[in-house]
């Protein structure tokens, strides 16, 4: 898979073509993610929306959003999983 959901580092937004295919940046991995909504990617990945945070070109994604919120040539994403511990 071309992504690591556990990265927390923030990538500017880039446009990469590979064979053609343009790409989303996702957690500093390229994606073909898009034309993808916020919510089919976390559940690509396996991500439970109500446990994670998600940055959408530097800005936080409200979670309302993320069933209306297309990923677009070139966007930069950041996906940050809570994890609970003691």
């Amino acid at each position: 898979m071309l992504y690591n959901v556990l990265s927390g580092n923030c990538c500017g937004s880039s446009i990469f073509v590979i064979g053609g295919v343009s790409v989303v940046k996702v957690n500093g991995e390229m994606m073909d993610a898009a034309g993808k909504n916020i919510a089919v990617l976390l559940t690509e990945m396996n991500c439970v929306s109500g446990r994670v945070a998600v940055e959408l070109n530097e800005e936080i994604v409200p979670k309302s959003t993320y069933g209306e919120t297309i990923l677009k040539d070139g966007d930069s994403v950041e996906v940050v999983r809570f994890v609970g511990g003691g």
